[in-house]
């Protein structure tokens, strides 16, 4: 079984996560017979480059891009998303606007992907989308992975839970944009927003991309698995599992507090 895993994201927190990510992503399916490699697209930061070491045993590809007052002429149609942010976030429509620079990342890094497999005559059985800052609470197994078909994937998905009277959540049904599993179809649908992404802002009336992809999955017929771990993000002060509040054994008020509303 042939795995890929795709880096692309902000490098900053990369050192808290690294470990965890061999420890519960890549030597779990490794010891269980799978071929793991890595891909990866960063913004050239500080932390960028030791990142990248911190990987390169096992990198295939490693592409760094230069950030700029032009960096923004890279993506496709931006003026056009930026009216769109806008149009239909008039509140907040400018924090909107970096959602454009993850899409075209990601979708820059899986279109390499492709080009690597097909100039060695290889293909992956399953695809990881995983940010640097981010890991896993609990080993991936293959097991994990013996239900995944074109039609589902592994992703998280947000819901609003009430504990105590009080609500937790970011919003119902928003699928995350930090970690997922696929097979090739429900993947390239994945990574693929961002080739249409001004089309969808206007057939969703949104430029958030977690509503986006929930959209696309449900047109798709692509059904949400979710995980069998929390989603560990690392944060300046503090390392999150996020959506804890859909587990039923999580203690949220641990791990979620900052998203807690009453």
């Amino acid at each position: 079984m042939k795995i890929a895993i795709l880096l692309s994201g902000r490098t900053d927190r990369w050192e808290s996560a690294v470990r965890r990510n061999y420890d519960e992503i890549i030597n779990p399916l490794r010891r269980e017979g799978c071929q793991v490699d890595v891909f990866a697209s960063f913004w050239d930061t500080p932390t960028t480059h030791d990142c990248i070491s911190a990987y390169s045993p096992d990198l295939k590809i490693k592409d760094i891009e230069s950030l700029s007052t032009y960096t923004e002429g890279l993506f496709k149609n931006t003026q056009e998303y930026f009216k769109r942010t806008q149009q239909y976030h008039p509140e907040d429509g400018e924090g909107f606007k970096f959602f454009i620079y993850g899409l075209y990342k990601l979708n820059r890094l899986y279109n390499m992907v492709k080009y690597y497999e097909k100039t060695n005559n290889t293909e992956y059985d399953y695809y990881i989308r995983l940010r640097p800052d981010a890991t896993l609470s609990h080993p991936l197994k293959v097991e994990h992975l013996s239900k995944m078909s074109d039609s589902n994937m592994m992703v998280f998905v947000d819901h609003y839970v009430y504990i105590d009277g009080c609500r937790w959540g970011w919003a119902e049904g928003w699928v995350d944009d930090n970690f997922c599993v696929a097979k090739k179809r429900p993947f390239e649908i994945y990574c693929g927003i961002y080739e249409s992404l001004v089309e969808l802002c206007d057939e969703y009336k949104t430029c958030i991309s977690h509503i986006i992809l929930q959209k696309e999955l449900e047109k798709h017929n692509i059904t949400p698995l979710i995980p069998r771990a929390l989603l560990v993000i690392v944060k300046p002060d503090r390392i999150l599992n996020y959506f804890g509040h859909v587990f039923p054994n999580s203690d949220v008020t641990k791990s979620y507090d900052q998203f807690k509303y009453v």
